[in-house]
């Protein structure tokens, strides 16, 4: 993960990815993750998502992980939130009442740095990735989640060589490879989204398929 080029996005106002409306996934499938209030939700590469604010509605204490200070500042004043910054190490902490903010490279956090995560939503994550550091990630993701919790992972899937990430298509076959020990993986949703969502087509791909699963630590 390219740390520069992310914050470099931010700086230039190549944010494409934001969108003002709350995904539609993590609406349909937030009950399949079992949380109760109270309890922490990790969000991986979370920018200045509103999706965090859907968390917090229903009661949850978010944990997001991010690499531009621009973006997490923007998350806190475009939603009129209270917060304060503070340096930890290496580490800026941008803190709320229900969301606190972790500005770094998500691989120098150890489960010792955040407390108990419950459950996660990856709606940005494994798609920045390019196909080596998934495996890094998802054993990361393993050392940080608790036992029987469950993440929301948001996918997509194009023919190779159509497009050059990010995103990068993860096929359905590399995310059960991916999860296959320490997990269970159920898939939620596929759907062919090229005909029903113009944009996309500027990527001159063929076919893009969105998918959303549900993963469980076990």
């Amino acid at each position: 993960m390219d740390i520069d080029f992310w914050k470099k996005r931010w700086e230039d106002g190549q944010t494409g990815w934001h969108a003002s409306e709350y995904n539609k996934h993590l609406v349909a499938f937030f009950p399949r993750l079992g949380l109760s209030a109270g309890q922490r939700v990790l969000v991986p590469l979370c920018g200045k998502t509103d999706d965090m604010l859907f968390l917090v509605e229903q009661g949850l204490n978010v944990v997001g992980v991010e690499v531009s200070p621009m973006a997490c500042r923007a998350f806190f004043n475009e939603a009129g939130l209270t917060f304060i910054e503070r340096q930890e190490g290496e580490v800026l902490v941008f803190e709320g009442e229900s969301v606190t903010l972790y500005c770094t490279d998500l691989f120098h956090l150890k489960p010792e740095d955040i407390p108990r995560i419950d459950g996660c939503y990856d709606r940005a994550c494994l798609i920045a990735m390019e196909k080596p550091q998934r495996v890094r990630y998802v054993r990361w993701l393993s050392d940080m989640l608790c036992s029987g919790a469950a993440s929301l992972m948001l996918a997509v899937e194009y023919p190779s060589g159509e497009k050059n990430g990010p995103p990068f298509s993860v096929p359905k076959l590399e995310v059960n490879t991916l999860y296959g020990g320490g997990f269970e993986c159920t898939e939620l949703h596929r759907e062919d989204i090229l005909e029903t969502s113009p944009k996309y087509r500027e990527w001159g791909v063929t076919e893009l398929i969105e998918t959303a699963y549900l993963i469980r630590r076990t």
